[in-house]
């Protein structure tokens, strides 16, 4: 099995780390970099892994390239990949073949930050010279961090705005539900976890039973009943058009995030 390289140990890169181990990695089959000394200390106290100030020094096969897009073209310029490695990039709106130019091969992906628990949302795109040997063993990887969606370069920008970006919009969603909760008098902490138990389960039965949003939700919104009501001033205060704009935002800013860049 190919050894894992993380450079990057911020919350993204902590992600992956917490996802790969939660998942049955063995520690050992993994290090780290980070340039930030109490980061540094932190994932090594936490997560008994191999932590490294300089990614040079990192002696792994697959190496998870998870830093901030204008750290990216530092690293890439002192980057070598051993015989047989590739790079796995989540640098949001960082191209292929901006990064081909420093080092081959690459495999771009945008996960999010439910990786840490095993239920990520991943959008991955093979680039030009990746073996099927070792794709298939980033694949395997990311399988154990959530779902897996395999998708053309073009869209993961719009990937970067719908699941990465998204957890920030429905956690928003779940606060509101439970601030709403405590209103009608729900003690906080009971609140919390029936709307974000509601979400979840939501989820779930979206996932498990394979039926379209509409379907599910017409068996909850009984004629003259409680939901229909709800669903009509989530209507009145333009919640869909909100939800939609966001992640149109959310896209655009991933486009941008990489020009100028050298």
């Amino acid at each position: 099995m190919a050894k894992v390289g993380i450079i990057g140990a911020g919350n993204m890169g902590e992600a992956i780390l917490s996802g790969l181990l939660r998942a049955g990695l063995d520690a050992k089959e993994i290090s780290v970099s980070e340039i930030l000394k109490e980061r540094r200390e932190y994932i090594s106290s936490r997560f008994g892994v191999e932590v490294h100030e300089d990614f040079r020094d990192l002696k792994a096969e697959i190496l998870f390239l998870v830093v901030k897009p204008k750290d990216a073209f530092k690293v890439l310029e002192g980057l070598k990949l051993p015989e047989g490695g590739v790079l796995v990039s989540s640098v949001a709106g960082l191209r292929i073949g901006e990064m081909e130019r420093f080092v081959k091969p690459v495999i771009r992906v945008m996960p999010n930050l439910a990786c840490r628990v095993g239920e990520g949302a991943i959008g991955v795109c093979r680039g030009s010279g990746v073996s099927d040997e070792a794709y298939e063993e980033v694949l395997r990887l990311l399988k154990m961090l959530g779902r897996v969606v395999e998708l053309r370069e073009e869209l993961l920008d719009a990937v970067t705005g719908l699941s990465g970006s998204g957890p920030a919009f429905v956690l928003t969603f779940i606060e509101a539900m439970s601030d709403a909760g405590v209103k009608l008098g729900i003690p906080s902490r009971e609140s919390l976890l029936l709307s974000a138990q509601t979400v979840l389960g939501a989820a779930k039965l979206l996932l498990e039973s394979g039926e379209h949003p509409a379907e599910l939700r017409s068996r909850i919104a009984t004629p003259a009943g409680t939901t229909i009501e709800g669903l009509i001033e989530l209507e009145r205060k333009g919640i869909r058009s909100a939800v939609i704009d966001a992640v149109l935002r959310a896209s655009e800013r991933a486009r941008e995030l990489m020009k100028g860049s050298p």
